[in-house]
């Protein structure tokens, strides 16, 4: 019940420590899980299933094996066991496969996102387990409230130093500096240039009207 909660760049996270899943005839072979995000995903979502221990078996992926305390349990798309997206992961199980140990991977099952900028609509992810004469669990539903953090701005000046004489007109500090916001949300932020070691009275740093990369730079008013 309830929902996960997630904050712009966190790890995967599971999506339920305490998922129960059982088959009354244990007749999980060529059964399936499947996981899928089926409101407000984008394609920086993540779902997986990571290397990480639940209950005390190791959980991993390897070349598209499912395995799940030393046990393999089943094969799974894609291979990698992460999928991005609102297609759906799939883990197609085996004769291995056991009430505990199925049980322990959909425990695994883990969400994150990988964007800077992540959209803080709630996403639901569906889970659907299936057995081996074709009985299914129908959709479990998981709500993931998705927090957005602030990433703080890049800036990039030119290695190296200025070379400049006596005398000279005013020139550009760094014609190849960069500077992004994953947000773009520059609105209220600031620009601060300073001269900070062995400034003198005559030294000055202007935004000069000058043409960079194509566009006009003034200042007009303050």
């Amino acid at each position: 019940s309830g929902s996960l909660a997630y904050t712009e760049n966190g790890s995967a996270t599971q999506l339920s420590t305490g998922a129960t899943a059982s088959d009354a005839e244990v007749n999980w072979n060529t059964g399936t899980l499947t996981v899928q995000l089926t409101a407000n995903g984008e394609s920086t979502d993540e779902l997986s299933i990571p290397s990480i221990t639940v209950d005390g078996s190791a959980v991993a992926v390897s070349s598209g094996n499912v395995s799940v305390g030393g046990t393999t349990i089943g094969t799974v798309s894609p291979t990698t066991g992460v999928q991005t997206g609102t297609a759906a992961l799939t883990v197609t199980f085996s004769a291995n496969a056991t009430d505990a140990l199925v049980q322990k991977l959909v425990r695994a099952l883990s969400y994150r996102s990988t964007s800077d900028n992540p959209s803080t609509s709630t996403r639901t992810v569906t889970v659907t387990a299936t057995d081996g004469s074709g009985g299914s669990s129908g959709a479990q539903t998981r709500a993931v409230a998705v927090t957005a953090a602030n990433d703080v701005p890049a800036l990039a000046l030119d290695s190296g130093s200025l070379a400049y004489t006596e005398n000279g007109s005013a020139t550009q500090l760094s014609t190849g500096a960069t500077a992004s916001d994953a947000e773009v949300n520059w609105n209220t932020g600031t620009l601060t240039v300073q001269v900070t070691a062995n400034a003198e009275d005559g030294d000055e740093l202007s935004i000069p009207s000058i043409t960079v990369d194509g566009s006009a730079v003034t200042i007009s008013g303050g």
